[in-house]
Parts: structure tokens; sequence; C-alpha cells
């Protein structure tokens, strides 16, 4: 049986954001080469499910649309949940979620949530999220964090990221940028 069309998320390819300059960040735990850091995006349909009775999109949607992207961003790191869980033997739970609005967005708007990672700690993993809708690219309608702890499967204690981790995800780190002063920064 096919899908139908209006009921799939829309994945897109990663982007690189950086130039192609030759330079290198360094950090403590992490060495990086910057011209290689990239964002995953993904796209979904604001749905009647998603809105509220004032008709613009329920805060927790954005919840919906991080958690698509937060997994497409693992899977292109070449690092499935099952992988994840099954293979390393942790598991990733959420610690803390934010959520900034700067817009209001409406049924069947198609919204573009760019996903990347902001800091890989100790035992921690900081994911970013900017939402803009597709007709409207220079504009930030959301931004979003998560903030993940790796913990040893079943046991729930903090454990460090595993070495494996840290090296698929080092093209997806970079800084975040805080829209709240100016939602509209591309």
């Amino acid at each position: 049986m096919g899908r139908d069309s209006s009921s799939a998320v829309i994945l897109s390819e990663a982007k690189d954001l950086r130039d192609p300059s030759p330079y290198a960040a360094q950090d403590d735990e992490l060495l990086l080469d910057c011209t290689q850091v990239m964002r995953f995006s993904v796209e979904e349909y604001v749905r009647w499910e998603d809105i509220d009775a004032a008709g613009i999109i329920n805060y927790q949607a954005y919840l919906r649309f991080f958690g698509l992207a937060e997994v497409e961003l693992f899977r292109s790191c070449g690092l499935s949940y099952r992988t994840l869980f099954d293979g390393l033997g942790i598991w990733l739970p959420r610690v803390h979620v934010e959520c900034d609005f700067f817009h209001p967005v409406t049924l069947d708007e198609l919204l573009v949530v760019d996903a990347y990672f902001g800091k890989i700690g100790r035992s921690s993993i900081h994911l970013n999220f900017e939402v803009r809708t597709k007709s409207n690219s220079d504009v930030v309608v959301a931004t979003g964090k998560y903030i993940l702890v790796t913990v040893k499967r079943g046991e729930l204690k903090p454990v460090p990221v595993p070495q494996e981790v840290r090296d698929k995800l080092a093209p997806y780190v970079e800084d975040a940028v805080d829209y709240r002063a100016n939602p509209s920064h591309p």
C-alpha cells in the first residue's frame, strides 16, 4: 500500500552551513574541523491536531517537531536509536527541554526544523533546533533546546558520552544563536 504524502515527514539533506575556510576549533573534549559542521533538517506540515482554539500552533506541537528532527539527526550521524540502545548500551533521557516562540504559525504551514548539536559534555548532549516556515525561510518562528544525558541502559546512572558517539556527532556541533534579541537573524 502507498503512503499518503500528507502524512509523511519530509526529510531534507544534511546541509553544510560553514564557509570552506580552513580553520579548526579545539575544545578540551572535542576536536572538530569547523569546515565540516552541518545541520539536519526535516520538513513537516502543521496539522489539525497541532493547533489550539486560537488557530495557531500549540506549544506541544513543537516538541513533536523537535522529536522528529532529533531522531533523524542522530540517524544521519549513523546512530539510530537501536544502535545507541542495543549496540552501545546507552539511553538518552531528556533532562531539560525549552522552546521560545517568536511568530505565530497556523494550520497547513510547512515548517522547516533545523537540528544540530550545541555541545557535547562529559555525559550530556545538547541539541538545538531552529524552526522557520518554508514560505519565509529568513524568519525564525521558534527555537528549542534539549539536554540529553547518556545513561547506562537499564540503570539510569550517568556515564560518559562514548568516544564513538562523540566522533559521529562532531560534524553537527556548533554554537547556538540567541534569537530572543532578534528572531529574524538569518
